[in-house]
């Protein structure tokens, strides 16, 4: 997935300490530091717990079983 295929409110799937989460993505960090790379912000639907998403590539989309 690349940085701009991620949609904020989306539920994607994450692997969180070695386990697979699933995690919303809250928000999109531009740091004020331009050496600095942007990131996203995530809540854990499992724990309630906030992550930090580094790069898109972590991200997995979440199929949807009918």
């Amino acid at each position: 997935m690349t940085k701009d295929q991620v949609e904020i409110g989306a539920v994607y799937l994450v692997k969180v300490s070695g386990k697979v989460q699933r995690v919303r993505v809250t928000e999109r960090v531009e740091p004020r530091n331009h050496a600095s790379r942007s990131y996203w912000n995530g809540t854990n639907l499992n724990t309630g717990r906030t992550i930090r998403i580094k790069t898109a590539g972590k991200l997995r989309k979440l199929s949807v079983v009918q």
